[in-house]
């Protein structure tokens, strides 16, 4: 079964989006064949609920349960604010529709990029000058998204001033949003006493040697693309948000256990003046405790 017709993006009702999502994911339930790379083709994983299918040669769509308008608000604001070292797709539309039983699917329809996706790369396989290579475009491009000026009056989190979701926080997200830093760290505070029957106790977090920056929070191979015209575009700004800096750090560290020498390369290259440990730790045990509640919402009350 070959490819769908091209869809415009710019004519297409939010029905007809819909409509060829469906028409696509049946193509590929009946001819998963990788060859068919036209109108239609699946792009991500089919491992993952959030599906990306290509719509034509200009445009591609996100969906799944889940999707929000977090995602969309942080990808048009690294576009609007990166372009160099960096690219970032464009945002066309995003719109949410219901689904039968299950709340609703949001629709984020963007530029479709040309390049390769890291993850199709094995890393293991380049050679130490190509990962090299790799790797200090990668920092080029994080140095250009972390430079963007942070508004004044900003608050930690997604740029629609939702809860953070991801590695930290759980695909959840937290169970509030923060309206400063200074509330940011207090919440930690009350979280980390929970590892005091674990006999750990730490000190009141510190974030203020950590300036609030733009993060994309998953910066695993998945999401990352090689452009041919040596410029890095990342894709999946879901967890993204304004957080303090070693933030970005602290997911590629949650990062390294799926994929350790890619991992362990990057984080070599941002931390050479060092790491705070201290900090670290204290987000080391917020993941493992946010994960033990969820697992376990008993956990909060023994």
């Amino acid at each position: 079964m070959g490819a769908l017709q091209p869809l415009d993006h710019r004519k297409a009702l939010d029905a007809d989006i819909i409509a060829f999502c469906q028409a696509a994911l049946a193509r590929t339930a009946l001819d998963n064949d990788d060859a068919v790379q036209g109108a239609g083709c699946l792009l991500s994983d089919p491992r993952y609920d959030a599906k990306v299918v290509k719509l034509s040669s200009k445009a591609v769509v996100k969906f799944g349960r889940g999707l929000s308008p977090d995602e969309a608000a942080n990808q048009a604001f690294a576009y609007l604010h990166t372009g160099r070292k960096l690219r970032v797709p464009e945002v066309y539309r995003f719109f949410q529709a219901k689904d039968d039983g299950f709340g609703s699917i949001g629709y984020l329809v963007m530029e479709c990029m040309d390049g390769t996706s890291l993850a199709k790369l094995p890393w293991s396989g380049q050679s130490a000058e190509a990962r090299q290579g790799i790797i200090s475009r990668l920092v080029a491009a994080i140095g250009e998204l972390s430079a963007v000026r942070v508004p004044p009056g900003s608050a930690p989190g997604p740029l629609t001033g939702g809860r953070p979701r991801g590695y930290v926080w759980s695909d959840e997200g937290a169970d509030t949003s923060f309206a400063s830093v200074s509330q940011l760290e207090g919440w930690i505070d009350r979280r980390l006493t929970l590892g005091n029957r674990y006999k750990k106790h730490f000190p009141k977090t510190d974030f203020s040697p950590f300036p609030l920056i733009m993060c994309h929070m998953d910066l695993a191979r998945r999401n990352i693309m090689l452009l041919q015209d040596g410029a890095v575009c990342l894709v999946d700004w879901a967890f993204a948000g304004f957080f303090p800096s070693l933030f970005e750090i602290y997911t590629i560290k949650s990062l390294r256990a799926r994929d350790p020498d890619f991992s362990d390369e990057l984080l070599r290259a941002l931390t050479r003046q060092g790491v705070a440990q201290e900090q670290m730790e204290q987000l080391a045990w917020l993941e493992f405790i946010n994960m033990l509640t969820r697992s376990s919402p008993l956990f909060l009350f023994h």
